[in-house]
């Protein structure tokens, strides 16, 4: 019976960290246009700390990224390697994702 209860907490511990390491996104367009699916322009990951309240984020400056040009889709995603990083340090360091499409 203990080896039992042993398989089942090590699946619920395997279960409980995929569920952890969720893909989320927040996509900004003009005009409500719909999401490019291309290769962005620009992209990064940027370091929060501390479940995400104490961000250490730098400037991310558009003109910088598409000088003389538009920006057409902006993003900021928790992609899976950035949950599974979560998880691994218990929510102490937790990266999200930026991406930025130019015109």
């Amino acid at each position: 019976m203990s080896k039992y209860l042993s398989n089942l907490s090590r699946i619920g511990a395997v279960i409980f960290a995929i569920a952890l390491t969720g893909c989320a996104s927040v996509t900004i367009t003009p005009n409500g246009e719909p999401k490019l699916a291309s290769v962005p322009t620009y992209e990064s990951s940027e370091a929060f700390y501390f479940w995400g309240l104490t961000p250490d984020v730098k400037e991310v400056n558009v003109s910088d990224i598409c000088p003389g040009n538009g920006v057409r889709q902006m993003q900021a995603q928790n992609t899976f390697m950035d949950g599974l990083l979560g998880a691994l340090t218990l929510g102490i360091y937790a990266p999200r994702s930026v991406k930025i499409w130019c015109e």
